[in-house]
């Protein structure tokens, strides 16, 4: 009986994981694994995304955890983000957005709330745009790639 305790916990010791279990991601990313540009390779709302590429940069502020997404959806808004770990989280921002065709003053406000995974240098947005003035929300995902430095 003692030996097979002495066997279980040395298995345990050296064999932390169950072979086949994932190895988490999480401690090797952190907030400046987001910062760069994205090309976005698949929405399931073209009308939003097309091919359209946003950045992510580091927030000027002193919290390390917070970025700053450009360019999110075609809505042409900027948005705070916070990180922890691979995931990213975007309370809701409402913002004022130039209306489509219009004379270039910034009279429409859009809501945005997100949360999103980085894996390696892919990442999964799902997010939910609110449109104030006609109560009206739209929910969608939509997954980008990281353009290399040059």
């Amino acid at each position: 009986m003692i030996r097979l305790c002495i066997v279980l916990l040395l298995t345990i010791h050296i064999y932390p994981k169950m072979p086949g279990q994932k190895e988490e991601q999480n401690s090797r990313c952190t907030p400046a694994s987001f910062i760069g540009w994205y090309r976005v390779k698949q929405s399931d709302r073209s009308d939003l995304w097309g091919l359209q590429m946003f950045s992510i940069k580091k927030s000027p502020g002193e919290q390390e955890d917070a970025l700053i997404l450009s360019g999110f959806s075609n809505q042409g808004v900027s948005v705070e983000a916070t990180v922890c770990h691979c995931k990213l989280k975007i309370v809701r921002q409402d913002r004022k957005v130039i209306s489509y065709g219009g004379g270039g003053s910034m009279d429409r406000e859009v809501g945005v709330q997100a949360k999103g995974k980085l894996k390696g240098d892919v990442l999964k947005i799902n997010y939910t745009l609110f449109f104030p003035e006609t109560g009206e929300s739209l929910e969608g995902s939509v997954v980008a790639q990281k353009v290399p430095d040059e």
